[in-house]
């Protein structure tokens, strides 16, 4: 079986276990809670070997930067083919909402990874061109409700 369709059904059941201690974030920024990021793309079958390679050689390194500073506490990048596109879904688990807030765009732990700034706006460029015209963007913020 394909170790994509494997990870998406072990996020699927993950997530599914989770739902009843989910509750969507709205207004609630509490610093005691656990928070889950989850973004979903489309993106074109042209660019998706680009995505691979920046998976490999930046996504995982700035990830475990990310989760070395506490920052993060896990993440996982779903690809998956669809046709003439692939859906692509980042999960991200965060230890509060201050983490949220400090790893907003990822610098300070692609920063402390890659400290030339030229370097890291190649990278940041990559990405960008990844994801430029991705359709269907969009993203959903939970917390772990501690009194459910």
């Amino acid at each position: 079986m394909n170790k994509t369709i494997i990870r998406v059904i072990v996020v699927g059941l993950v997530i599914l276990l989770f739902i009843p201690s989910l509750t969507i974030a709205k207004d609630k920024e509490k610093e005691d809670n656990i928070y889950w990021k989850i973004i979903h793309y489309k993106v074109d079958e042209t660019k998706v070997d680009s995505l691979k390679i920046l998976e490999e050689k930046y996504y995982k390194p700035i990830i475990a930067e990310a989760i070395k500073m506490g920052l993060l506490l896990e993440s996982v990048l779903l690809i998956r083919e669809t046709g003439n596109e692939y859906n692509v879904v980042v999960i991200n688990k965060y230890p509060s909402w201050a983490a949220i807030e400090k790893i907003r765009d990822w610098e300070i732990a692609h920063k402390a990874i890659e400290p030339d700034k030229k370097k890291r706006d190649a990278v940041n460029e990559a990405y960008e061109w990844v994801f430029d015209g991705s359709k269907d963007a969009y993203s959903n913020l939970y917390y772990e409700a501690t009194d459910y």
